[in-house]
């Protein structure tokens, strides 16, 4: 079995102190900007290591980032003061948020339909509220060359029209 290093010590505690202030309910105390921007500093930055614009002409996390007719509260990607290559939009909520798929006052849409919407109308590598990744043909390509098997772990999107009861018809 690969041996993995134990995880730095502030980065544990970035995590345990995320971990009690869920669990005691003090989070719902704070307001989702106040949230947003920690979460932003000290998971995102601090612990998984993306680079903010500051100070950087090159990073990998911005909040309030343009998309579409609007802004993703936090966005992964290649990103420069001209050019932004959006891999992961997020949209946060704050912890008093009960029901996302309530329709949003002003919007029309769900929150869940808003991050949906980001994600799938941004090039490349996609997500949105889910486990799965959409990854385009040429993506793909790239990701098989690097690395050949990414093929065993890269299977086609699947529509319903590609599923029968009990198996798929490909």
């Amino acid at each position: 079995m690969p041996h993995v290093a134990p995880a730095p010590e502030d980065h544990l505690k970035a995590l345990t102190d995320r971990a009690a202030l869920i669990s005691s309910g003090n989070i719902k105390k704070i307001k989702e900007t106040a949230l947003s921007a920690d979460f932003k500093s000290k998971i995102v930055e601090d612990v998984l290591g993306y680079t903010s614009p500051v100070g950087n002409s090159a990073y990998t996390v911005e909040s309030e980032q343009k998309i579409l007719k609007g802004s993703v509260d936090l966005t992964l990607g290649h990103l420069t003061d001209g050019k932004a290559d959006i891999i992961a939009p997020f949209e946060l909520k704050g912890a008093k948020t009960k029901d996302l798929d309530a329709i949003m006052p002003g919007r029309n849409k769900t929150q869940v339909q808003q991050a949906w919407e980001y994600a799938t109308n941004n090039v490349g590598i996609k997500t949105g509220l889910n486990a799965a990744f959409v990854i385009d043909t040429k993506t793909k390509n790239k990701l098989c060359a690097i690395d050949p098997k990414s093929q065993e772990i890269l299977l086609p999107l699947l529509k319903g029209g590609d599923l029968a009861r009990w198996r798929v018809e490909a």
